[in-house]
Formats: structure tokens, sequence, C-alpha cells
């Protein structure tokens, strides 16, 4: 009998926080799964951590293979899944233990939707939890209005560590886009919502690990050459209105400032200048200077207030 969830974890170097990852799972209070390990070239004890738990008899499905990059091993991880759905996690996050009980749940009460995610807490290591991902009630249970639209319009709101994927939805929208080593889920979060209905579950289901060694931390320059090249492949793949067209060109432009600027300052002058060259013109820096640049300036006067008073 097949599974209901196929867990997809994929590790490089994974050592630190896996077992706790796996132990995550093993908790679940639905049983109904399986997880599907792939190991993207660790050279630490990654594997070992894996085949301990195999040898306890988890239900583990693991595949080694050489480095080749983030998009690679989800692409191998679904095509080794069993289960009607693909359930992430990274190999640095954690579940609650309700998390699958409550998400099989939302499936069966809207079985049109073919992603499915949930709200998160973003946590140090040292345990203390910083936020959550989605605040103040911004979204209600159920399906979510306009999901395409908002993805593309307000950012990736969608914690990878509490998506659950159709598969076969998945695999019609081409899967993970092996072009990117950053966005790699929210270029798939997009796809699947322009086909398919979204559903949310206002419930904290999962914790988003805070550390320096992960990708958000250690790719900023390749995240923002990434959100340019998504953003300016969907112009050219979607038949949009004119001011989602417009804001998708605000954050292209916004991005294209930040990566050139970091380039700049690593001493990359011909990479930052053409990269620049190609992509700002002076209506857009005018739209940026007087749009974007406030909001960032009103964040970071609020930022440093709340550390004064913290």
């Amino acid at each position: 009998m097949l599974p209901e969830f196929s867990v997809q974890v994929c590790c490089y170097n994974s050592e630190r926080y896996l077992d706790e990852t796996i132990r995550s799972v093993i908790a679940q209070t639905f049983k109904d799964w399986e997880m599907v390990i792939v190991n993207d070239g660790s050279t630490d004890a990654t594997e070992s951590i894996v085949r301990h738990y195999m040898d306890k008899g988890v239900p583990i499905t693991y595949f080694r293979q050489e480095n080749r990059g983030f998009a690679a091993a989800r692409n191998k991880a679904v095509e080794l899944s069993r289960g009607r759905w693909i359930a992430i996690l990274d190999h640095d996050d954690v579940w609650y233990p309700g998390k699958l009980k409550a998400q099989s749940e939302a499936i069966d009460r809207y079985p049109g939707a073919k992603l499915h995610f949930a709200n998160s807490e973003w946590f140090l290591d040292s345990g203390r939890t910083v936020r959550t991902t989605v605040e103040g009630g911004r979204f209600k249970s159920g399906i979510l209005d306009s999901a395409f639209t908002r993805l593309l319009t307000e950012g990736c709101f969608i914690d990878s560590e509490t998506a659950v994927i159709d598969k076969q939805a998945l695999l019609e929208c081409g899967g993970f886009n092996e072009r990117y080593a950053y966005i790699v889920d929210y270029d798939a979060f997009i796809k699947i919502s322009r086909s398919n209905p979204v559903c949310y579950e206002d419930d904290i289901l999962a914790r988003w690990r805070m550390h320096e060694r992960q990708a958000s931390s250690v790719m900023k320059a390749t995240m923002f050459e990434e959100y340019v090249l998504m953003f300016e492949e969907i112009l050219d793949r979607y038949d949009l209105p004119g001011d989602v067209r417009r804001r998708i060109r605000d954050e292209i432009t916004s991005n294209s400032v930040k990566y050139s600027a970091l380039r700049l300052g690593e001493g990359r002058i011909g990479k930052s200048l053409s990269f620049a060259i190609k992509r700002l013109d002076p209506y857009s820096m005018a739209r940026f200077a007087a749009i974007k640049a406030p909001r960032a300036a009103y964040r970071k006067i609020k930022s440093i207030t709340r550390r004064k008073w913290e």
C-alpha cells in the first residue's frame, strides 16, 4: 500500500541538525508516510545518521549522489517518492507532531487544492522563537484568494517546511527548476498556483531555523540574481494585468540594484556594470528611488527602534 505522504529531505553536510529533523518526522501523530532522503554529496556524517534510522526500521528511501545542487536533489527525491503528496522538510528545520495530521485533514476538506501550506515559527539555535511567517491574521484557513498574483506581488510567504504538494501537479509544472540554486521552491510554488488552488492552514505546524550557514545567509548575490531572472521569465511567459507587471518590474529593478551593489563591493566591477546596464533605465531607477528606497529606510528605522527597546 502506498503512503499518503513522501517526506522529502535533501541533505548536504547536514550532520549538525539532521538527527533533530528526522526525529520530528518520527514523532508525527499521523503515521502514513515514508521519508525520501537524498544526500547531495555530503562529506560529513550525514550518511551514518540516515543509516542509523534505517537500521532501526524507519521507512526511509535513501539515495546518495555526487553534488548536483539543491534543485537536482529535490527532483531526485520526487522521482523516488511513492506517495501522492510531497511534504518538504529541509535538513535543518523541524515539524510539530500534529503537522501531517492537520494537513491530511485539510486535503480531505479541500480536495481540489494541489498545494497546501501553514504558518511556522522562525527560531534560533538557542531555541528562541523570533517571529512567525504569517503575522497579524494575514490569511484565514482555506483556499487562498488570488494565490498566483499574491505570490508574484507579495513575495514568497510559503515557508517550504510547511509545504505539501500534489506530486502529479508538480510534475505537470516541470518539477523543480535546476537553473536555480536558491529560489527553487518559490519558482515551483508560483508555477503550481498558476493553474491550481492553494490552501492555507492557519496553525503553526513547523519551525524554520535561522543560522549563519543557511542559503539565505551565504547566497545573497545568487538570490538577487535569480529573482531577476525568474521575474523576467514570468513577464515573458504570462499575460498579466498592467499593475502586476509594474510591480514585477519594480522587483526586477530592486534586485538588480542589490545584486550590482554586492558585486561592486566584491570588486567585480565589470559584472556589476554589465548586469545593471542591461536592466536599469532612468524610469525604473526613478520608481525605485520613489517607492523602494523610502520603504527600506522605514524598515531600517523600525529595526533599530525595536532593538533599542529589546
